[in-house]
């Protein structure tokens, strides 16, 4: 844990887009006690198996997070985000982004976890570059900078938002969806180590939906979580700061030498990662039901 004060943030969340997302809101207000949730806001997604548009996306996030807020009887405040990308031109000050700008302005630090597309960060920074200096985002999603080349789904929604994030003076660490993939969970792992609860329900329950459930032997990856308990479990991972490679062109990172840094989780202990997951949610007092 890195403070015994209560740490700022923002957790930025495309919940609708795979079932992740649902578990690291689940992981963040479980951790109320050691995290001031300062808003939740919904990323922009579109992905190809969803015949849904992006503004479509935001209504069913939205109510998705809310479903998620009644189980844990708690509420906080929940903003909709951009629909439409920044590779389209798109630069609307929304709700989510207007509540980025102003978290970040009023407090000293803010740290944000983006597990989406990066587009309302962008937005936030491009129209109030002040909170620059006052934010620390840890982003999952490209890949590690020894990758010739990646395209994962938070990337390749909006390519120019991560572009314009990456360009600037900002404090992020990459957490490269290589990294994240090792963090399988499977349905038998939450039949049997979480105790009988209403979360347990809706997290089977999200799980057995999935599209690709059966396909993938009953199991997904629990990419989304890891930011978050990097934060409250910082000796589970190695994070190490370097000369930030330059992003090129054709969708790479290339080494080079300057003044400029940025900072990739190189490690993670995954055991730790999804047993963290399960002592915490094991230890929130939710209905049996």
């Amino acid at each position: 844990m890195i403070d015994m004060k209560k740490i700022n943030v923002i957790l930025d969340t495309d919940i609708c887009n795979e079932i992740d997302d649902r578990y690291a809101i689940a992981y963040l207000l479980a951790n109320d006690d050691k995290l001031n949730i300062e808003a939740i806001t919904i990323a922009p997604y579109k992905v190809d198996y969803q015949n849904i548009s992006i503004g479509e996306g935001q209504e069913l996030s939205y109510n998705e997070c809310l479903k998620i807020f009644n189980i844990f009887n708690k509420c906080y405040p929940l903003y909709k985000g951009s629909c439409d990308v920044m590779d389209n031109g798109y630069k609307e000050i929304t709700p989510a982004v207007q509540a980025i700008i102003d978290i970040c302005r009023k407090n000293d630090e803010t740290i944000i976890f983006g597990v989406g597309a990066i587009t309302n960060i962008a937005l936030a920074m491009c129209y109030a570059p002040d909170i620059i200096n006052k934010m620390k985002i840890l982003w999952l999603g490209t890949g590690h900078p020894f990758n010739r080349s990646f395209n994962d789904t938070n990337f390749k929604v909006d390519k120019s938002a991560f572009r314009f994030v990456y360009e600037r003076n900002a404090d992020l660490t990459i957490i490269s969806t290589i990294m994240a993939k090792a963090n399988r969970l499977s349905e038998a792992e939450i039949e049997n180590r979480l105790k009988k609860s209403s979360i347990k329900n809706y997290l089977l329950d999200c799980l057995r939906n999935f599209y690709y459930y059966k396909s993938n032997g009953k199991s997904f990856t629990l990419h989304d979580v890891i930011p978050i308990d990097m934060v409250i479990n910082s000796n589970d991972y190695i994070v190490e700061e370097i000369d930030k490679p330059e992003l090129t062109k054709q969708n790479s990172f290339k080494f080079c030498k300057n003044n400029k840094k940025v900072k990739f989780l190189v490690w993670s202990n995954h055991y730790k990662t999804i047993t963290n997951f399960f002592d915490k949610l094991n230890d929130v007092n939710l209905k049996n039901n």
